[in-house]
């Protein structure tokens, strides 16, 4: 289990590490890349780990997302992994006033929505061992944060 670098830390380091790229506002908090960034840096793994979902991440990810979520699934052989998402090129939140989400470079997602909501206090069905697995290797939980809980999202960026 050897991490393929270790996750950047601030917007900086996240432009540094998966690309930086030109963009313009769309509605609903949504953003539109310019350019080939896309074509160039995102990946669509498909039924990734048997669980007959896909996503898509950075290229530099795919393998030790796998990775990931194959150790979290055997920790936690239980827990049914239903939905899956990765890239989504937006704002946090969907609010144009704050930063790009880390989901805009294919380094988060999020897992079973309807069970891990976005709330004040912590909300879950994701066993510990689940949460583990993915944090020893190197992703940041958001059922973690101070302040709101996001226990659907993992991302592989600290400070952000």
């Amino acid at each position: 289990m050897t991490m393929p670098f270790l996750p950047p830390s601030g917007f900086s380091g996240v432009q540094r590490e998966f690309g930086s790229f030109s963009f313009h506002d769309l509605s609903g908090g949504n953003v539109q890349i310019e350019g080939t960034w896309e074509t160039q840096n995102l990946i669509t793994l498909r039924n990734v780990c048997g669980t007959g979902l896909n996503i898509r991440l950075h290229k530099r990810l795919a393998v030790w997302f796998a990775e990931s979520l194959g150790a979290a699934m055997k920790a936690a052989p239980a827990y049914r992994v239903r939905m899956l998402g990765g890239f989504c090129s937006r704002h946090k939140n969907h609010n144009p006033k704050e930063a790009l989400s880390v989901h805009s470079w294919g380094a988060a997602f999020d897992v079973n929505w309807d069970t891990n909501p976005m709330s004040k206090v912590l909300v879950t069905d994701l066993p510990p061992e689940f949460v583990k697995a993915f944090s020893e290797r190197g992703w940041q939980w958001g059922g973690g944060w101070a302040g709101s809980k996001d226990a659907m999202h993992f991302q592989f960026a600290t400070g952000v």
